[in-house]
């Protein structure tokens, strides 16, 4: 039975010290919120080719696993010669089973599922799309060439996405082509050149709701405060709500009731595969106008968020502690630093003072005081309106409690 086989493959991974769960999925019930395009980062960047490899080395040491005179013991690594080998072998062709009625479909099918799970989840954890649309390998799970196959489609549609994203928001793309043209129009361009359809199908759901909210603002949501003030409004019935009711047949309370309690819209998009969810957020992403850009420090893309213009991403690049908006904030002041005689001569004082400020010499009064004087010569200095000289004569000047020689 499949709990049999599942007892089998926990003792497994207990005997390697491998942590096991029940094979379902890790969001399964889950609600997931996130701004249009992260989800095409995640994917775009997440690294399939490590838990692949893991979960390959696992794969073959199940197959060896209680059989008699064979070492349980994980294989060498494989190369990328197996990887391609196996995977351009194909799939094995396999006689269809006999399906005797639909109960017995979905069963065996969750079956499929659940091998898939135990199988695969190593890789399928490896990004938010994998772990929301996991495949199903009929009749194959128990196989090392689905999963490869599996792999190879997953950095396929990574290297198509980034190509994409490449062609319709990287600004240093073929600048002089792409000069004023939005992505949407890019994109159109992109199809006609790979010859890929202009059509894009989705298969949406419109709903109205007093429950689920997709906004905080009307038609698709509203504040907890204005929920609780339009419910709570005493609403007067008049002669013209007793018209209204008595002209639809409904009760008067009734209509008073739909008019206090707020409905929401809501828009779901179905999709059932990795590719099927990609293709939709890209798509919405030239639908609000949302717009990418590649990081000048780590090379990676990021999103533009609102009217903020920045060359930098938030993210954490290996081998860094801070953000690489951090790092250049860094950077270009060192840079500045370095370059300009007047900030080095005011941070040197700058410096004096504050030290003086916090062994308490020097009140906070008097060193906000210092500071705004300080700044003020030092951009007449950089403007060229008083010598460098003159403004660090007067910031030894300026420096209180100074001991004489």
């Amino acid at each position: 039975s499949m709990d049999e086989v599942i007892e089998q493959f926990s003792y497994f991974y207990k005997e390697h010290g491998i942590p096991f769960e029940a094979p379902n999925n890790l969001l399964a019930g889950a609600h997931i919120r996130y701004q249009i395009g992260e989800g095409l980062l995640d994917f775009m960047y997440a690294d399939f080719e490590t838990p692949f490899r893991l979960q390959y080395r696992i794969n073959e040491a199940l197959h060896m696993f209680g059989k008699e005179d064979i070492d349980a013991e994980f294989p060498d690594e494989l190369s990328q010669e197996d990887i391609d080998a196996i995977s351009a072998a194909g799939e094995q062709e396999k006689a269809p089973q006999k399906i005797y009625n639909e109960l017995q479909d979905i069963a065996e099918t969750y079956d499929d599922y659940v091998m898939t799970m135990i199988m695969s989840r190593e890789l399928l954890y490896a990004s938010l799309y994998t772990t929301i649309c996991p495949p199903v390998f009929f009749g194959g799970a128990l196989e090392n060439k689905p999963i490869v196959i599996y792999y190879n489609y997953l950095r396929a549609l990574q290297e198509r996405l980034l190509r994409l994203v490449e062609f319709c928001f990287d600004q240093d793309f073929y600048p002089d082509v792409f000069r004023n043209v939005l992505p949407s129009e890019r994109y159109y361009i992109y199809c006609r050149v790979h010859d890929k359809p202009f059509v894009n199908n989705r298969l949406e759901d419109f709903t109205m709701s007093s429950k689920q909210m997709q906004g905080d603002s009307m038609p698709f949501g509203m504040s907890k405060d204005e929920i609780i003030q339009r419910i709570t409004h005493d609403l007067p019935i008049t002669d013209q709500h007793q018209a209204f009711a008595e002209a639809y047949g409904i009760e008067a309370d009734d209509l008073v009731a739909m008019l206090k309690i707020p409905h929401f819209i809501n828009v779901y998009d179905r999709f059932g595969s990795v590719q099927d969810i990609i293709d939709l957020e890209f798509t919405k992403m030239l639908e609000h106008d949302f717009r990418f850009r590649k990081c000048r420090r780590c090379g990676k893309y990021f999103i533009m968020k609102g009217n903020y213009d920045t060359n930098y991403c938030t993210r954490i690049a290996e081998g860094e502690t801070r953000t690489c908006q951090e790092l250049a904030a860094q950077e270009n002041y060192r840079h500045k630093t370095e370059n300009q005689k007047e900030l080095r001569a005011y941070m040197k004082y700058y410096k004096r003072y504050a030290a003086r400020v916090r062994v308490g010499l020097i009140t906070e009064d008097a060193f906000k005081q210092w500071k705004y004087s300080a700044m003020t010569k030092r951009d007449k200095c950089t403007a060229g309106k008083i010598t460098l000289q003159a403004f660090t004569e007067w910031l030894e000047s300026s420096f209180p409690n100074r001991k004489k020689k």
